[in-house]
């Protein structure tokens, strides 16, 4: 599947209104987070928050994980392409009339049969893609803009036999002293004890972090140019094959129930977010 220029500015147009008004309600997050139909869980960059003064190209690997448990295995096409977040530009969406198209593995294809030892969920091939000179790209904004971040944004749009999905995935580009990393979960607890495994009973779950895996102190520049300390938030989100997580959304140092259905085991994914593009995951196969 070739896309268009045209295509790729209205994917992108889409997409910001989608980044800013993503809350759903709680029946729809419900169904979201079951697992059956194609999802597009999360992207993992290797580099949420790239070097603003940086002159150089830099190379930022990218992840995209997914869940299609009901389809069991087929082909996708797989178009991937960048550019400078639109909505940030003073010209309107002028950043995206050239948008670089990015080369995805296996001439642009994957074969979701590749996951089928773990209930189709998982890692897709990761991408490598270059933003070229940070400093260049965002010489134009202002000091707050800056220090604050410019979102630089990579869509991956699947397609297979007529089902297309879209996702995009903000890099931060930010001339910050201290750059932002991905959270690391260390463990999925149920009732206080790690899992390896989807769980066969009910219980409370929660997430574990290593030491890097912290949230992270950070500063935010403000209009008058004076600087405020803030601390990350983090959000995990629960993605289940039976049974029912309660709430399937929680922020930090709140816990989930899981209530069993069966005796059989479930598929179980953590997706850890800090709100400001990292973001680490962790799938637990029946």
């Amino acid at each position: 599947m070739n896309i268009s220029k045209s295509k790729i500015k209205y994917l992108v147009r889409l997409a910001i209104p989608l980044l800013i008004f993503s809350g759903c309600s709680n029946n729809n997050f419900k169904k979201f987070s079951e697992l059956g139909d194609l999802r597009i869980l999360a992207v993992v960059a290797d580099i949420p928050e790239v070097d603003g003064n940086s002159t150089s190209p830099v190379s930022v690997t990218l992840t995209p994980y997914i869940s299609d448990v009901t389809a069991a295995g087929r082909i996708f096409n797989v178009n991937v392409f960048s550019c400078l977040d639109p909505s940030f530009s003073q010209l309107g969406d002028v950043g995206c009339d050239n948008p670089q198209v990015e080369a995805y593995p296996n001439g642009n294809t994957f074969d979701a049969g590749t996951l089928a030892a773990t209930n189709f969920s998982g890692a897709m091939d990761a991408i490598t893609i270059s933003i070229p000179n940070p400093s260049v790209l965002i010489a134009g904004y202002s000091n707050q803009q800056k220090h604050n971040g410019i979102s630089y944004l990579v869509a991956f749009a699947l397609e297979s036999g007529g089902e297309e999905l879209t996702v995009i995935k903000s890099i931060s580009i930010s001339t910050r002293a201290v750059l932002n990393t991905n959270p690391v979960i260390q463990d999925i607890l149920l009732d206080g004890s790690s899992i390896g495994s989807g769980p066969t009973t009910s219980g409370e779950l929660d997430l574990t972090y290593t030491a890097p895996g912290s949230p992270e102190a950070y500063s935010e520049m403000l209009s008058d140019g004076s600087f405020e300390s803030r601390t990350e938030s983090y959000v995990t989100t629960w993605f289940y094959s039976d049974g029912e997580v309660s709430p399937a959304r929680i922020l930090e140092n709140q816990k989930s129930f899981y209530e069993a259905k069966n005796t059989s085991p479930i598929g179980l994914i953590g997706v850890l977010r800090d709100r400001r593009g990292g973001v680490d995951v962790r799938i637990l196969n029946p």
